[in-house]
Order: structure tokens, then C-alpha cells, then sequence
């Protein structure tokens, strides 16, 4: 039994693995499609493709999380069901139906008040933090870029080889990513 136990972890693990690696480079497309190639519609849908993953693998994690504190509440495990209960408010309380339930049953069961939702959402785990750190720091390297660009641009219509359309392209490309990093900042992941 302890070896099947393993052997499923490993499996899982390796599946795990080769998804992040998956993602990494879908990450590293993106970036080479925005900043080398120019290709900003391909790169936006491989953006999207990541934070959907990162959405989709949060979802997962906070159902698998949710299943563990309700077996160990059904083993009578009071202390370990409660610890994962709060946290899944604590740190997926984007997580509707499992982040609520959560909140419901320690208020019921363990007579704890949990923390509102716009208090915890940004009481994350080590790694969600990390990666909110990689994504705003791509996003800074993003406007820089995009700043870089437009002053680009502006020196080649003031001599007069490109047209002012193109400077104000440029120029709608930087206010969008300092929009988006704005967002970022107040927590609100932007739209694409």
C-alpha cells in the first residue's frame, strides 16, 4: 500500500513538473513574441494562457485543501480541520463556494470568526507572493519598455520618418501598461 502511495505521488509530482515547465515557457513565448517579435496579439493570448493556468491551478489547490480539512473534521481531527479551514479563508478567499463554506463551518463547528475576504486576499502563501512579486516586476519591465519605445517613436516623427499615428500608438501602449500595473497594485487583476 505505502509503495502504490509513492508511486502515485511521484506520477503526480512529474505531471505537476512537467505543467510548470509548460507554463515557464509559454511565459518566456509571451515575452519574446511582446518584446523581440512585436507580436502583441500573441503574446496577450499567451499571457492569458498563464494567469489562466495560475487561476485554474489556485482553484484546484483551495478544492483539494477544502477535501482535506473536511476529512480531518470527519476523523474528529479538530485542530488540523480547523488549521486548513482558516487557511482557506486566509489565503483563497477568491475561491467563492469553498472559501465561504470555510467560513461557515469554523463560525458553526469551531465558533471562530474568520476574517472578511477584503482583509485576506492579500494574506498569501510564500509562493503566491513571489509570483505576484515576478509578475508586477514584468509588468514594471513592460512600461519601461513601452516608455523606451514611445520616446523612440517621438524622436523618429519629430524627424519627421514616422507619422504621428504611430506616436500615438505608442504612446496608448504605455498608458495601458501603467494602467495595468495601477490595477495590479490595488489588486485587481487587469483585464486583457
Amino acid at each position: 500500500m505505502k509503495a502504490t502511495l509513492v508511486l502515485t505521488f511521484l506520477v503526480v509530482s512529474a505531471v505537476g513538473l512537467k505543467g510548470q515547465v509548460k507554463l515557464a515557457e509559454t511565459f518566456n513565448k509571451a515575452i519574446l513574441e511582446e518584446e523581440s517579435q512585436h507580436n502583441l496579439d500573441a503574446a496577450v493570448a499567451d499571457y492569458q494562457r498563464v494567469v489562466a493556468a495560475f487561476d485554474e491551478e489556485r482553484k484546484t489547490a483551495a478544492a483539494a485543501l477544502f477535501r482535506l480539512a473536511e476529512c480531518q473534521r470527519k476523523l474528529h481531527h479538530d485542530d488540523q480541520a480547523k488549521a486548513a479551514y482558516e487557511r482557506i479563508v486566509r489565503e483563497f478567499p477568491d475561491q467563492g463556494s469553498a472559501a465561504e463554506q470555510s467560513r461557515t463551518i469554523l463560525a458553526a463547528t469551531y465558533k471562530v470568526t474568520a476574517a472578511p475576504p477584503a482583509q485576506a486576499v492579500f494574506a498569501a502563501s510564500p509562493q503566491t507572493r513571489e509570483a505576484r512579486q515576478r509578475y508586477r516586476q514584468a509588468l514594471q519591465e513592460s512600461v519601461a519598455l513601452a516608455q523606451s519605445n514611445q520616446a523612440r517613436i517621438e524622436g523618429q516623427v519629430r524627424a519627421g520618418v514616422m507619422g504621428q499615428d504611430a506616436a500615438a500608438e505608442a504612446k496608448e501602449r504605455t498608458l495601458k501598461l501603467q494602467r495595468e500595473l495601477a490595477a495590479f497594485d490595488m489588486g485587481v487583476m487587469p483585464d486583457k
